[in-house]
């Protein structure tokens, strides 16, 4: 699920991997995945975006649609700040 907090790329990440791991389970067909995930979408401004578009956000693929969600929810500049933030990780010999 996606509730409301500051959405990064590493919670989309473990989000899509959570996604992914349910529809191999329950054998989601490609078409239903879209309208699955958006069940999953509790941020109220999510639930806005998604609202005012919900017929053609569900006709999207799912790769499409979590192309959407990412442009919609991260914030600008996250590349770089992600960037940034793994050159300072300290690498263990």
């Amino acid at each position: 699920m996606l509730t409301a907090e500051d959405i990064t790329i590493e919670t989309i990440v473990y989000w899509r991997r959570a996604l992914n791991s349910y529809f191999l389970h329950s054998e989601t067909k490609e078409e239903m995945k879209t309208i699955k995930t958006a069940t999953t979408l509790l941020d109220p401004k999510i639930q806005s975006w998604y609202g005012e578009a919900e017929t053609e956000f569900n006709a999207l693929p799912f790769e499409t649609f979590i192309k959407e969600v990412c442009t919609t929810v991260l914030s600008a500049g996250w590349k770089t700040k992600q960037y940034h933030k793994m050159l300072c990780l300290h690498q263990e010999s």
